[in-house]
């Protein structure tokens, strides 16, 4: 059982600055630091599955007529017209199902990042975005390419056990 008086010091923050903040606690104040790991992120071939749903998505979406414009500008306004790309279904739906950490970082399909906007998402976030991603195209009648012998699979049929 934890007793006494607890603060937390901050989700982000450098060892220098938690050092000076440390420093400025009364002596009452219990410090604890915990470590968190990221989560074990998958294989590649959950990633492989991936890159080819989007690519059946654009695929789809384009015989829908969904276009992307070809800039933005600083106004926010877009200009010209060209076609849905499997890069954009990827960045669309990656952002959608899978959203941001605590700290406003995108969770990515990456299995490690030296970008510092981007997290490795956890095998269990993937999961998730592929489920939504399979009901979303159902819904639609966009049937996605499943091999029988996947992570995915295997994944969704230990779940529902």
């Amino acid at each position: 059982m934890i007793e006494g008086n607890y603060r937390q010091v901050s989700d982000d923050i450098s060892k220098s600055e938690c050092c000076k903040k440390i420093m400025s606690l009364d002596k009452k104040t219990n410090v604890y630091f915990e470590k968190v790991e990221p989560g074990f992120t998958g294989t590649w071939g959950m990633l492989k599955l991936w890159r080819v749903w989007m690519k059946e998505t654009a695929e789809f979406m384009k015989s829908n007529g969904v276009v992307m414009p070809d800039y933005i500008d600083g106004n926010g306004k877009s200009h010209g017209k060209r076609e849905f790309r499997a890069d954009d279904a990827h960045e669309l739906f990656t952002a959608r199902w899978m959203g941001v950490d605590n700290n406003g970082r995108r969770y990515s399909w990456a299995l490690r990042s030296k970008n510092p906007d981007l997290m490795p998402a956890p095998k269990e976030k993937r999961l998730y975005a592929m489920d939504k991603h399979q009901d979303w195209a159902i819904e639609r009648g966009l049937k996605l390419f499943n091999p029988e012998k996947s992570e995915l699979r295997e994944l969704t049929m230990r779940q529902e056990q």
